[in-house]
């Protein structure tokens, strides 16, 4: 029986990872809100890239590997994948990799491109906290120091062996190049239009708080920093501020009970300690 590693888009914008030996039973039941604790309060959830393997054991071996990636990493996937760039982390043996659209169409490369934050952010302004500015300006100096150095020698390679009609690593070496400027401007785009988030602490959760929820019903706690959604990475325990949950405790003290609304009802969260 085929098994096959995930990824999803939540309603909040964050991407979701998971693995499964049916994928139209699994996005059914995360949109019923009967899925991982994660996605029922960001409903409806939409199938964005997935890839087949032969068995349970290398479906989740795949999953934690996706799980490793930033979510620039993951985007990047998804984008490589649906302008028909072959993936560099998908290694031969692997499984079959595809990009799943709404209803299974598959959007031109630049329609996906309009999907990414870095688009979106040019226009309006990012917030980050120090360590998440400092992240993307470690990246971008990496990808224009390293990255491009690499990507020309490999045009240089490429042209040297002759006829580039019939070349194809110099067309994947190309490829590559116009993925990694395209990166390259999100970055510079999210860095010039960006804001420092400063806690001031206090004791109502507000941009870069440390919050830690209490789920009444399961009785669960969990740990989130409040962030922009641009540096959101839930597996990273930081949320965004625009996600049902951050939108929801965002100006709530300490002992205060939300309620979040989810298709599978009202869940309700209380905050037991804000850092």
């Amino acid at each position: 029986m085929p098994c096959y590693a995930y990824m999803v888009e939540c309603a909040d914008g964050t991407l979701y990872i998971g693995w499964t030996t049916d994928l139209q039973k699994r996005l059914e039941t995360h949109n019923a809100g009967k899925g991982a604790k994660y996605t029922r309060t960001r409903l409806p959830v939409k199938l964005r890239y997935y890839e087949e393997f032969p068995d349970k054991r290398q479906a989740q071996s795949r999953e934690w590997h996706l799980k490793q990636l930033t979510r620039q990493e993951k985007l990047a996937l998804v984008c490589n994948i649906a302008s028909d760039i072959k993936p560099k982390n998908l290694l031969p043996g692997q499984g079959a990799a595809s990009p799943l659209w709404g209803l299974g169409q598959s959007p031109k490369a630049n329609e996906v491109k309009q999907k990414t934050e870095g688009n979106i952010m040019a226009e309006k302004r990012v917030m980050l906290t120090e360590d998440g500015y400092n992240k993307l300006v470690e990246k971008l100096n990496y990808l224009k120091s390293v990255r491009r150095i690499e990507i020309a020698d490999r045009l240089k390679a490429a042209i040297a062996l002759g006829d580039l009609s019939e070349n194809s690593e110099y067309d994947d070496a190309k490829n590559e190049q116009a993925f990694l400027e395209g990166e390259i401007a999100d970055l510079e785009a999210k860095i010039r239009n960006s804001d420092i988030i400063k806690s001031e602490g206090g004791n109502v959760v507000q941009m870069g708080s440390t919050v830690v929820l209490r789920d009444i019903e399961f009785k669960e706690d969990d740990t989130y920093m409040v962030v922009g959604s641009t540096e959101a990475d839930p597996d990273a325990g930081k949320i965004s501020n625009e996600s049902p949950v951050g939108a929801a405790i965002m100006g709530k003290k300490v002992g205060s009970i939300v309620e979040v609304h989810a298709p599978a009802g009202i869940i309700k969260y209380k905050i037991t300690k804000i850092k």
